[in-house]
């Protein structure tokens, strides 16, 4: 036999033991079986089971678990870049909470004027003439720059410090509610009680009783009415007897105006409470402004939110938002990355303006 036939049979009986059997899968050479519909790229390019092989880096100065925005924060623990949204998630407890961290793009930090053979500042307390004169000039200079300013107002952006906000800031306030008193808190449990204990949802989907839909509406409304007042005089009893005296309604429709209204200002203010009654809330809401509805109960369960704005209006207090120097009297005074000097003397600033 030739050399030739020879080498053809070794290369036949090669591809035979790498071929796409069951007797080669279950061999001992089951590593090198290809799958006939494998292509010689798919398998050059799969290195193992590590999915994170074949993944493309994270584009430079971009956070490295989100990848679309820009870097803030170094963990120097963790070696990676992350912005302040994914650095707060995935060191929010835990031994990550401890990891030490790196600002990457923070405020200049201006540099001390110190003369030559000064002795250098202890603490912060040299110079602290100079700091608070400075302090003045600053806050004289800022109100007089507030005044001359032309600028537009651009509603959506933050603004900046020493020009005239007076206008951004009665914007602003049309949409931001007004914290709750301790009164208020009371009824607000007065009204989450009765909303947890309401079958408003299940009456209402359901069909039965012989009722139209509008007249289950009603009666489910003027049903968590009576409760609420059950309630308020349990708990208040003088103020309950003022609710019970005409046993009507429509008599009572600014009380319950209030305390609806009081939910939906809560629940703006802290998006993370009232997650099991609150949809109740709403539906029962927007039921009672349907035409039928609203005539059939002769009272509107609704009003507008009470904003910063409408409590200034109602004392004649929009001035106080116009005041020149209404952006130094707000403005957060932040630590990360600055010197003490700077930080006090924003400090005084804003005790000067207030």
């Amino acid at each position: 036999m030739s050399s030739g036939d020879e080498t053809t049979q070794q290369e036949v009986a090669g591809s035979s033991k790498h071929a796409f059997s069951l007797e080669n899968i279950l061999g001992t050479e089951h590593e090198h079986v290809e799958h006939p519909t494998a292509s010689k790229d798919v398998l050059t390019g799969a290195s193992g089971w590590d999915e994170e092989a074949g993944l493309e880096h994270v584009a430079s100065g971009f956070c490295v678990e989100c990848e679309d925005q820009p870097a803030q924060v170094f963990c120097e623990t963790c070696s990676d870049n992350f912005c302040e949204v994914c650095f707060a998630a995935q060191h929010r407890k835990g031994t990550r909470k401890r990891h030490a961290t790196k600002p990457l793009s923070g405020p200049e930090e201006k540099k001390a004027k110190v003369e030559e053979g000064a002795p250098p500042a202890a603490n912060g307390e040299a110079n602290h003439g100079d700091d608070v004169q400075d302090s003045d000039d600053e806050l004289e200079r800022a109100a007089t720059e507030a005044v001359s300013s032309k600028m537009d107002i651009v509603l959506s952006s933050a603004p900046t410090p020493g020009s005239a906000v007076g206008e951004w800031f009665i914007e602003r306030a049309k949409y931001i509610p007004v914290r709750l008193t301790l009164e208020e808190r009371k009824l607000l449990r007065l009204l989450e009680a009765a909303l947890s204990v309401s079958e408003y949802t299940d009456k209402i989907d359901t069909i039965g009783f012989g009722l139209s839909k509008a007249k289950r509406i009603v009666h489910q409304i003027r049903e968590l009415c009576a409760i609420l007042s059950g309630l308020l005089l349990s708990a208040d009893y003088k103020q309950g007897q003022e609710l019970f005296q005409d046993r009507d309604f429509q008599a009572n429709e600014e009380f319950y105006q209030d305390i609806f209204e009081l939910g939906r200002r809560h629940k703006i203010m802290n998006p993370d409470k009232m997650r099991s009654t609150y949809g109740k809330l709403i539906y029962i809401l927007q039921d009672s402004q349907t035409p039928e509805v609203k005539d059939m109960l002769s009272f509107s369960c609704v009003k507008p939110i009470k904003s910063v704005y409408k409590v200034l209006e109602e004392h004649e207090a929009l001035d106080l938002l116009r005041d020149d120097l209404i952006s130094i009297a707000t403005k957060e005074i932040y630590s990360e990355g600055r010197s003490r000097r700077d930080i006090q003397k924003d400090i005084r600033n804003k005790e000067r303006a207030l």
